[in-house]
């Protein structure tokens, strides 16, 4: 509940469910609950598990439903903990929602529309709870602790709120569905599963002729990206973490080499002056497509011992006896390299509701090239959108993006069209022009901006030129996590009101870098991005 925001005192509520046979409770969102003795669970003699009820005050009615569900819990041996009989006048608030979430053996989150919103937003007790309940989640990431209960939602695409959106939940929207619902619940919490699971029975002795039993094929054609993604997905679902790394070390043996080989093959042929090398660059990334479709897949697991894979951008941005020497456009396929995986990289995060994930690779340190200074991933131009062996041209860039689902069919593994593909990819490059926009804020650059100066940006934003309902379902994908941009500004030093104020400053800014010809009418396409996020 929105804890902070009052609570009820002196509700009579007796024994509801299976006590009144043919009674009902109508809780002003899904309609009457029938409390009918069928839906009882056998009573048990003590608890035994601890439950912590989590909910908003969006009605008397709907606090009345929680109070019943509560009832129905210790009615069958559950110990519900609620605000309205474990709290009193005087009490902390924040003292008893951190001892009930950890203490307790499972939180129940009872979501609705408005809960999801003050939950994502971080407002009120519901806000202070998410708190409290990602740090636990931090403290062990495998728990099972906390169930969504979803008992009203009208946008499908957040019935839950982010912090929890991976769990499994219980629906109790349909009160005709209440016993079936209730009874899988009290089965998680009290056996800790929902179906029995069937006994272990003696495995047969596998034969040639049997397509069941017969022994794993061979492994999968290293040169093909597509059977390797598939690969890589049967080691994260078995959590075979040694047949993951055997995979890695035969593709690093045989990518190193073929690039080689690449560079003496094209260093006779490349052509006078800074033609952007297209079609030499996608036979560069097709050999190199193995590796990424792997570290793509761990990405899109969301498991911590396979999503983390910036390993891979260091194998490919710093190729071991890379020759340094001869024609830029040539010698600099590695950062073209590195520009290509942090751009799928970045959309499949954004695909799999990993925003977080893309910006702690875009901000983790990288040397340039020969040089020892490093800063953030993302303040490297050319390995954001201005790569040399393509010219070191950003149109040229992101045309090579863009066109990268056709070309490279294994992404079709990935993401389920080209329309997927794309929103994923504006989403990751709208996050970065946000994070350049708090760099400028923090340097004080916009001040400049207001007196007649110009300020050149890192990251291209050619997204804009990109059919505007593709912008506007990114936007919307962002705006389910204001978090993560709150993060953003915390970090790069500045207050949220600075970000506020000084944005259509900042929408100039890209307005003038894209061309003042060029959106006059209806500015640039995500300085709506504040909109969406509840902002302005």
């Amino acid at each position: 509940m929105a804890y902070g925001e009052g609570i009820v005192r002196g509700t009579n509520i007796g024994h509801a469910y299976g006590r009144e046979s043919g009674s009902v409770v109508n809780d002003g969102v899904g309609g009457p609950i029938p409390l009918s003795s069928t839906i009882l669970v056998d009573h048990m003699t003590e608890a035994l598990s601890t439950v912590f009820i989590s909910y908003s005050w969006d009605s008397t009615e709907h606090q009345e439903w929680v109070i019943q569900l509560a009832t129905a819990l210790r009615d069958a041996g559950i110990d519900a903990i609620l605000d309205v009989w474990d709290t009193d006048l005087g009490d902390d608030f924040a003292a008893f929602m951190e001892k009930g979430v950890h203490d307790s053996d499972r939180v129940l989150i009872v979501c609705t529309d408005e809960y999801v919103r003050k939950a994502n937003a971080g407002q009120g007790g519901v806000g202070y709870e998410k708190t409290i309940v990602t740090g636990e989640l931090v403290r062990n990431v495998g728990t099972k602790k906390f169930i969504p209960i979803i008992r009203a939602g009208l946008n499908p695409d957040m019935l839950v709120p982010t912090f929890v959106s991976t769990r499994r939940y219980c629906d109790f929207r349909d009160n005709a569905n209440f016993a079936t619902e209730f009874e899988k619940l009290v089965a998680s919490i009290t056996h800790g599963a929902v179906v029995t699971k069937p006994p272990l029975g003696k495995p047969a002795e596998a034969t040639a002729t049997n397509p069941i039993l017969a022994p794993k094929p061979p492994p999968a054609d290293t040169e093909n990206p597509t059977e390797v993604y598939q690969l890589a997905h049967e080691f994260i679902r078995a959590n075979d973490i040694v047949s993951w790394r055997k995979l890695a070390q035969r593709l690093q043996q045989i990518v190193k080499p073929s690039l080689r080989n690449w560079r003496t093959k094209h260093e006779a042929s490349i052509p006078a002056g800074d033609v952007p090398l297209v079609d030499a660059t996608n036979e560069a990334v097709a050999l190199v497509a193995s590796p990424i479709a792997m570290a793509l897949a761990g990405v899109e697991s969301r498991i911590d011992a396979f999503k983390d894979q910036r390993g891979l951008f260091d194998e490919l941005y710093h190729i071991t006896e890379w020759n340094r020497a001869g024609r830029v456009i040539l010698i600099e396929l590695p950062t073209t390299l590195g520009f290509v995986y942090q751009a799928l990289h970045g959309a499949v995060c954004m695909l799999t509701d990993q925003p977080e994930l893309a910006v702690e690779f875009a901000t983790m340190m990288v040397r340039h090239g020969n040089y020892d200074t490093k800063a953030p991933l993302w303040k490297h131009h050319d390995l954001v959108g201005w790569p040399k062996t393509l010219s070191g041209s950003c149109t040229v860039a992101w045309k090579f993006l863009m066109d990268a689902f056709d070309n490279w069919h294994w992404l079709r593994e990935i993401f389920i069209d080209l329309e997927s593909y794309k929103i994923a990819l504006i989403s990751y490059y709208i996050i970065l022009n946000f994070m350049e926009y708090v760099e400028a804020l923090r340097n004080n650059q916009l001040d400049h901006v207001k007196k007649g100066g110009t300020l050149h940006l890192e990251i291209p934003i050619l997204f804009c030129d990109e059919n505007r309902e593709l912008i506007e379902k990114a936007l919307e994908r962002l705006s389910k996590h204001p978090e993560l941009f709150d993060y953003i500004i915390k970090k790069g030093g500045v207050s949220k009101n600075q970000v506020i104020v000084e944005w259509d400053t900042w929408a100039s800014v890209c307005q003038g870098w894209l061309g003042k010809g060029r959106f006059w009418r209806t500015g640039v396409p995500h300085a709506e991005l504040l909109i969406y996020l509840g902002w302005k």
